[in-house]
């Protein structure tokens, strides 16, 4: 491996720590911050109604990304059942939601696919196909709303 190459790797390497260090530094600086006897208090406010709703309609939510995940793999979304494209949207998310926007969960989505189809073609495909049409629909209500 040239000199150049190994330190690019350092580089990018330290530049992962860092984000991880920082994201990490953050989330605590956030967690001595809050003062949980009021937050706890919001959330006697709110009805049980609105939790339930809140939480069918994110997981309905989830459910028609992974299948729309699912359709933009076309020929060979036939592979795959609706619930093991949900649980690994589930997991990227998870990613997504957790980890430093350098990661993401594009790439876990990407190596699941990848392991049980070994085509990378139709994996990144189905990731842009989907990154579209997520790009599309925000258009969409940018314009709606005015």
């Amino acid at each position: 491996m040239s000199e150049t190459k190994s330190r690019t790797i350092y580089y990018r390497l330290f530049v992962s720590a860092l984000q991880v260090v920082l994201a990490g530094a953050i989330i605590w600086l956030l967690i001595r911050q809050i003062d949980f006897k009021s937050l706890l208090f919001c959330f006697e406010n709110i009805r049980i109604g609105l939790v339930v709703v809140a939480i069918f309609s994110g997981i309905s939510v989830l459910w028609l990304n992974s299948i729309k995940w699912k359709l933009c793999l076309l020929d060979r979304s036939n592979e795959f059942n609706n619930m093991q494209i949900f649980i690994s949207y589930c997991t990227s998310f998870s990613i997504d939601m957790l980890l430093p926007s350098g990661y993401g969960g594009d790439f876990l989505r990407f190596k699941d696919i990848n392991s049980k189809i070994s085509t990378p073609v139709h994996s990144v495909a189905s990731i842009l196909a989907s990154r579209f049409s997520g790009l599309i629909t925000s258009i969409f209500f940018f314009v709606l709303q005015g």
